[in-house]
């Protein structure tokens, strides 16, 4: 009895040329359909890049003006240094050395801090200083080369994460070594050190602040200490055929230079 039925979907059904056609034509109908929803996506999509597009270029000019006027600005030259780590032209120009030091001078500035350093991994995967302030030849000669966990700046770069030691006098982190006496012979009672990590994941160094006094970053630091970290990285970050650093580290939030520009 089903073979003979004209209703469609009942087993053994016969389709008249009608019927495919129909069904066709409804296919046909649903596909257009979606490609116009794909299309008017798709331009909405490209809207909104342009509208990023513009936005950052507003913002990257109106940074590139304070950052000009912070500089002509400046009332001493500390204030000119520090600002300097802001200046993609300066950070091209400059060995990887200056711009490891404004970056240095950037933090210190920004955070309050005493002492600062920058570590990069060598081949061997060791860390050796790059860049430094404050720091005397005895604290230079024992941390020129690091290539354990039982400082700071070792831990964080066998984690791949921040580490902060509020006190060094009784932090577990010191602990098995001489490297303790030698943090507090430099005067260092604090550290925050932070991994400089490329695009890719891989470790580029560690850049640490230090402090002469017990203390613990609060947020408003470390969120400081984070960008100025990420924009350092973004500087390190070249391929093989790059000769220029790269574009997204050409960026900074005029809040940032608003604050790196004040006394």
């Amino acid at each position: 009895m089903y073979r003979d039925s004209d209703q469609r979907g009942v087993p053994g059904s016969r389709r008249t040329p009608e019927m495919i056609r129909a069904d066709l034509q409804a296919r046909r109908t649903s596909a257009e359909h979606w490609l116009r929803q794909a299309h008017a996506a798709t331009t909405v999509a490209q809207q909104l890049r342009d509208d990023f597009d513009k936005r950052r270029a507003e913002a990257e000019e109106r940074s590139a003006a304070l950052l000009a006027a912070s500089v002509g600005n400046a009332r001493n030259n500390a204030t000119v240094r520090r600002l300097a780590f802001f200046d993609a032209d300066f950070c091209v120009a400059s060995d990887r050395t200056g711009m490891l030091t404004a970056l240095i001078d950037a933090a210190l500035a920004l955070t309050r801090a005493d002492f600062g350093n920058v570590q990069l991994l060598d081949a061997a995967a060791d860390l050796r200083i790059a860049a430094y302030c404050g720091f005397e030849t005895e604290f230079l000669d024992f941390f020129s080369v690091v290539h354990d966990q039982a400082s700071a700046c070792g831990l964080a770069a066998a984690r791949g994460r921040k580490v902060t030691v509020p006190d060094v006098t009784n932090s577990p982190v010191f602990n098995g070594g001489p490297a303790r006496q030698v943090v507090l012979g430099a005067g260092v009672r604090a550290v925050h050190s932070v991994p400089l990590m490329s695009r890719r994941g891989g470790l580029h160094g560690i850049m640490s602040v230090h402090y002469d006094r017990p203390h613990r970053p609060d947020f408003g630091e470390e969120r400081l200490l984070d960008l100025l970290a990420t924009a350092a990285s973004r500087r390190l970050d070249r391929s093989a055929d790059e000769v220029k650093i790269v574009d997204d580290a050409t960026f900074t939030p005029t809040w940032l230079l608003e604050r790196a520009s004040s006394p």
